[in-house]
């Protein structure tokens, strides 16, 4: 896998992922952003770094880039690129890349009234037949948080580095690993109005809203690629306005990630998505072996547009980022297997996952 640090040069809009933040609110529905924004950036890039390349023989179908894909029949094949994990990051002392994690579903922030400092709660698989509760469940046990006194979620934060490990290790998150998402980026609407092509004047009745979001300095992305032997660095089309980015590669980083040695002793090991996940038994693989719980808000839909046919892509309802599966007696490869079996439209960079001791 090969790491880039992208970098916005400008304020960035574009259809992100709403149920990573708060559902409820607007503010903070466009981070992360789909990782097909970035797959789409970097093929778009390729095209136009590859000047011998016949560009009009390949809209028209008649040839495929490797790295890039194919059309075939008014049908994207995908060629060799592959997108990797996205991740928030941010620049520290002497340009090191630290990455920033959404709280995963299974993290519930809250912060009772009058307190000075939030609460962290862990939600965990409890069996609920022994409470006399019924109920149409489809997995053996749901997610419940103990909370000593009724509090309301708090959105806004996100999880250091440092914390997010911790948090896979199966070990609890410090305060001081929480940093505010108002550190990071703000958001804001700019409001647009609808033109009539052919009057060229405005179209009536016709208002739209964008949401844009600027990032503090050393604020950006840290991306991973396979398939392709990228510049060191250069430039990208970000986002639906096409926004400008920079990009450098990143030799020595790592992602955070526990190995197999790690997670072979647990008895339960948890899938946390890092991206919308489109998978072919709708909210959990058609194929779930050990599966006992999971924690998930509601579906996120999933579309994009076709450049060639100039329409929508078809839209999917997809898993939102952050949910998080509970496997038991199951070894670890044998997750990741029937996971990664399941995916569609991975090569942009959907159904992303990472693996955590329960």
């Amino acid at each position: 896998m090969q790491w880039f640090w992208i970098e916005p040069l400008d304020t960035l809009s574009f259809r992100g992922n709403r149920l990573f933040g708060d559902p409820g609110s607007f503010g903070e529905s466009m981070m992360p952003p789909w990782p097909s924004v970035f797959a789409g950036a970097f093929r778009a890039a390729i095209l136009q770094w590859d000047s011998s390349f016949d560009l009009d023989a390949w809209k028209r179908g008649e040839i495929a880039h490797p790295i890039v894909g194919s059309w075939q029949g008014g049908e994207f094949k995908p060629g060799s690129l592959q997108l990797g994990p996205v991740f928030i990051g941010r620049k520290t002392q002497g340009d090191a890349v630290e990455t920033l994690h959404f709280p995963p579903q299974d993290v519930l922030i809250t912060q009772p009234k009058g307190e000075p400092a939030p609460t962290i709660t862990y939600l965990k698989p409890h069996d609920l037949g022994q409470t006399g509760l019924q109920g149409r469940f489809v997995t053996t046990q749901r997610p419940v948080a103990r909370l000593s006194r009724r509090a309301k979620p708090q959105s806004g934060w996100l999880i250091h580095r440092s914390g997010f490990e911790q948090y896979l290790q199966g070990k609890p998150i410090n305060l001081d690993q929480l940093i505010k998402q108002s550190e990071l980026w703000q958001t804001h609407l700019r409001t647009g109005i609808g033109m009539d092509p052919e009057r060229r004047s405005v179209d009536e009745g016709k208002l739209f809203t964008v949401q844009h979001v600027a990032f503090r300095e050393k604020v950006g992305f840290v991306v991973g690629v396979e398939g392709a032997n990228l510049p060191d660095s250069g430039l990208l089309r970000l986002g639906g306005d096409g926004h400008g980015a920079r990009f450098e590669r990143l030799p020595t980083f790592a992602p955070p990630a526990l190995s197999d040695a790690q997670l072979e002793g647990a008895s339960c090991v948890r899938l946390i998505t890092q991206a919308p996940a489109l998978l072919s038994g709708g909210w959990r693989p058609d194929v779930a072996d050990g599966l006992i719980c999971a924690a998930l808000q509601r579906a996120e839909v999933i579309s994009g547009w076709n450049l060639k046919a100039w329409k929508p892509k078809t839209a999917r309802r997809a898993v939102s980022a952050g949910s998080v599966y509970w496997f038991a007696g199951m070894p670890a490869h044998r997750v990741r297997a029937q996971w990664q079996r399941a995916l569609i439209r991975a090569d942009e960079g959907f159904g992303q996952f990472i693996l955590a001791i329960a």
